[in-house]
């Protein structure tokens, strides 16, 4: 940007070319428009009838040089001699002035322009557009496994979604999640951790935690980590935060809450925490038939470690109603066909189920039951087409000769 001392310096010198291209006696080359301001050495003029020129030219640089010379060195012209430098300007045959050329004429005032202009309408756009080539990419490369790809990519994407949003925003949060995630599938636990925490963080800064549900799911990622790391104690205070945030967004009885339910219950287990374990599964079967009704196959697994946990309660009817339970929904799975082309999977838990069943009734000392239960158990095995020395079919064959062994001695008694 010029100053107003450097703009009438241009002024100044343009007032010398139309002196010195005004004069009559001045040759064609001198009077060109590429060299007005070329001077008496420019290089053109060799002829005694060209030496009008250089005396015209002489005599405009001494005027220009005695009335100003004191007005150019107090506006802190680089050059010490005016003359010198419009004469070396001509010599060039360019029209330069004589302060800096990377200072360009681009305002009337004085004041200088800011560096950094913001991002205009047509920038934003292009950022927008590589960030969504990015994001599409790095998605084709979690899907391909590729993940040391999609992870660059995923990286990249957030740091033009800084230049474009900010550096904390809800694009940002949103895609650390996203690496954490790639992180935790390489193995890398601790980086993983730390992008998780970083994204909540990040929310919390935005006020985004209580309406948010994305966080919750977060909080379990990281449950996840730290049960994979063995730190099953961490494992359960992230998904109780987890929880925490899904009742206060949904409400408590909201079926959604039901995953959430039965992972804490399976962690209360690892703990050896079997009260809360039994609460948390509990809970999760009561979500499941307020969204699902009372067949959801769902809560099979859920009744199955519910009668364990009371059969080792010694809560032997509450074992024998869960198995019970249990069995009449997974009899409506096998009759229902089963899992696509999982039938004798289907088959064998429900011949396990019966074998629990049968060890309720036992120990409640109900032998008939028990027997009942068990040979239930081998008939499901022999129409699978398990062979007789298959470790399912001969397990519960000793299974049943020792109840009816026991049976017997009971009966000796009396």
């Amino acid at each position: 940007m010029l100053l107003k001392s450097q703009r009438r310096l241009v002024t100044q010198m343009k007032d010398m070319s139309f002196v010195s291209s005004g004069s009559s006696t001045a040759s064609p080359e001198c009077a060109s428009p590429d060299t007005s301001l070329l001077g008496a050495d420019c290089g053109y003029c060799h002829t005694d009838e060209e030496n009008n020129c250089s005396e015209i030219s002489t005599n405009n640089r001494s005027k220009i040089s005695t009335n100003n010379h004191s007005k150019i060195s107090t506006n802190n012209i680089r050059s010490n001699n005016t003359s010198d430098t419009i004469s070396n300007s001509m010599s060039n045959n360019t029209e330069t002035s004589a302060f800096p050329k990377n200072e360009l004429i681009s305002s009337p005032t004085d004041e200088f322009i800011d560096d950094e202009p913001p991002l205009t309408t047509v920038k934003k756009k292009d950022i927008e557009n590589e960030i969504q080539v990015l994001m599409t990419q790095a998605n084709i490369d979690h899907s391909n496994k590729q993940l040391t790809f999609a992870l660059m990519n995923l990286i990249s994407a957030m740091e033009k979604q800084k230049i474009l949003y900010g550096h904390d925003c809800i694009q940002v949060a949103k895609n650390l999640v996203k690496v954490g995630i790639i992180y935790m599938e390489l193995g890398s636990f601790d980086d993983s951790l730390a992008k998780f925490t970083e994204s909540v963080a990040m929310k919390q800064k935005l006020s985004l935690i209580q309406a948010d549900l994305s966080t919750a799911k977060t909080y379990r990622h990281i449950a996840k980590v730290h049960s994979l790391m063995g730190r099953n104690d961490k494992a359960k205070e992230a998904l109780t935060e987890c929880l925490r945030l899904h009742c206060a967004v949904l409400g408590e009885d909201n079926p959604m809450n039901a995953t959430v339910c039965r992972s804490l219950g399976r962690l209360h287990i690892k703990t050896g925490d079997a009260d809360a374990a039994a609460r948390m599964f509990e809970e999760s079967r009561r979500l499941n038939i307020l969204g699902n009704g009372e067949d959801y196959g769902g809560n099979m697994e859920l009744l199955e470690q519910l009668g364990k946990i009371y059969l080792d309660r010694g809560d032997y009817h509450g074992a024998i109603d869960s198995f019970c339970e249990n069995i009449r929904l997974k009899t409506l799975e096998v009759d229902g066909g089963g899992r696509v082309g999982d039938a004798r999977h289907d088959m064998a838990d429900l011949a396990t189920s019966w074998q629990n069943l049968g060890e309720a009734h036992e120990r409640n000392n109900d032998l008939d039951e028990g027997l009942a239960g068990f040979r239930k158990s081998l008939e499901i095995y022999e129409d699978i087409g398990f062979s007789g020395e298959h470790p399912y079919v001969t397990n519960t064959t000793q299974e049943i000769r020792r109840m009816e062994i026991k049976k017997s001695e009971d009966c000796n008694e009396y």
